[in-house]
């Protein structure tokens, strides 16, 4: 189902309102009101592989990207371990809807969210289908949509845990999925 060209239009007013995302890091957050450690989707019905992946991280003073699929569209998120949840930015979201990948359905709600600084901003809630790291793949990731346009993609505590055994070789810049 496409969304209306009125409705995204007040999904981005909704989101130009809200306060800045002037961090990266989340240390809570709320969804419809409720405070929750857990924002992903249903773990069940992830798919799994046998055996070992291993996927090159890139690093750049100390920060360390790792490829993703967002429903086969392919993206560098930041392994941010202070971060709870995936979180993208205004401009990824509004690039994977005229690419048909969010709809007006995967729109779940809003969250308030508290960075390092102590800032609490609100975004909205979407649902991500498809998340694939190397051979991995989990569905119904809920993901933060930040206002800022410059908000740098992070892939968070609660996607991550969901591969399973996670580990990561900093010698040699792999993430090790198992």
């Amino acid at each position: 189902m496409k969304l209306s060209i009125s409705w995204f239009v007040a999904l981005v007013v909704v989101l130009m309102i809200g306060l800045t995302f002037s961090s990266c890091r989340v240390r809570h957050h709320t969804v419809n009101g409720k405070r929750s450690e857990r924002v992903s989707g249903n773990d069940g019905g992830d798919s799994r592989h046998v055996g070992k992946q291993i996927i090159k991280m890139r690093e750049e003073n100390g920060v360390y990207y790792i490829p993703v699929k967002i429903d086969d569209v392919p993206m560098e998120f930041i392994y941010d371990t202070g971060a709870a949840i995936v979180s993208i930015s205004v401009v990824e979201a509004e690039f994977l809807y005229r690419q048909g990948k969010l709809s007006d359905a995967d729109v779940v709600g809003e969250g308030d969210f508290g960075d390092a600084n102590g800032t609490v901003t609100k975004n909205t809630i979407v649902i991500l289908h498809n998340v694939t790291v190397g051979d991995y793949t989990i569905h119904d990731v809920q993901a933060a949509v930040s206002e800022n346009q410059n908000a740098p993609l992070l892939f968070g505590q609660t996607a991550m845990k969901r591969f399973g055994k996670v580990t990561f070789d900093y010698e040699n810049d792999e993430l090790i999925i198992e």
